[in-house]
């Protein structure tokens, strides 16, 4: 199995996780350290006391609580995470453990007959996708840079706006740019542009107008807004052509929905450029 967990692919298999985006580094983790990691994750935004990880990592073995604790250190080094303002994993005191980024499962399609060196090979290219497109095709800053010698309509990605001005969701944000970044990279016959500065940046617009003179134009923005304690992704699509809204909506999410969510999201999109085709 492998999981998106915030900024990181983790692989079961082989004991790995690679953070994304930071040319693919990996780190290496001890089995055991693994299986605490999947047990966190198969129980992704719940309490997990030391008793309960004790019981079914460790088994009858013989050690002590401090042993736990141990392996919940080395995983927080592997995180880059700060236990005093966790990212990955927060400590509930006199509790036990939780994973509080957000956590997506990478799953393959596979037939019952395909052999092994077919399926790794599916596996291989899935984290090969995330790694290329997350570090390299959708990085743009400024979208006039992009060449776009055949002519082809432009996408434009805003990046995720944190309207919730609350900075214990930026690392929610960073993980659905990504999310949604690597899922309109599928979209044939048009150029994918991302604008990582903010919306609000005059350049940003300056760029689209210079662009719509000789191109087909769209601009997606989104932004994670809290209503009533409930985190919503707000989205809209923008004809910059005709200056006009080409679809819109707001979707509850959270971490167990994200990719539900986000594709729901897609699939309004991909509905709206069709129409427009």
């Amino acid at each position: 199995m492998r999981w998106i967990a915030g900024h990181y692919l983790i692989d079961e298999q082989q004991c790995r996780i690679t953070k994304l985006r930071e040319d693919d580094q990996a780190t290496r983790l001890e089995n055991r350290t693994m299986k605490v990691l999947v047990y966190l994750l198969e129980r992704r935004n719940q309490v997990v006391s030391k008793a309960e990880l004790l019981e079914h990592v460790w088994g009858k073995t013989a050690i002590s609580d401090n042993a736990v604790a141990i392996v919940i250190g080395e995983l927080r080094k592997a995180f880059g995470d700060d236990k005093n303002n966790p990212q990955y994993i927060e400590t509930i005191p006199k509790s036990g453990y939780r994973l509080v980024c957000p956590i997506e499962e990478v799953t393959t399609m596979s037939e019952g007959n395909t052999d092994n060196k077919a399926h790794k090979i599916g596996l291989a290219a899935i984290i090969i996708s995330l790694a290329i497109l997350i570090m390299g095709l959708v990085y743009l800053y400024n979208p006039q840079d992009q060449i776009n010698e055949n002519n082809q309509p432009i996408l434009i990605m805003v990046d995720v706006e944190n309207a919730t001005n609350m900075t214990q969701h930026q690392n929610y944000v960073s993980t659905l740019n990504d999310l949604i970044a690597l899922k309109i990279s599928t979209f044939e016959g048009r150029q994918i542009q991302r604008w990582r500065n903010d919306v609000n940046d005059p350049l940003l617009w300056s760029n689209i107008e210079k662009q719509t003179a000789s191109h087909t134009v769209r601009v997606l923005m989104t932004k994670l807004l809290l209503l009533n304690n409930q985190l919503e992704l707000s989205f809209a699509l923008l004809d910059s052509n005709a200056g006009t809204l080409m679809t819109k909506g707001m979707l509850p999410i959270t971490p167990s929905t994200l990719e539900q969510t986000v594709t729901m999201m897609i699939d309004q999109l991909k509905a709206a450029l069709e129409s427009s085709n």
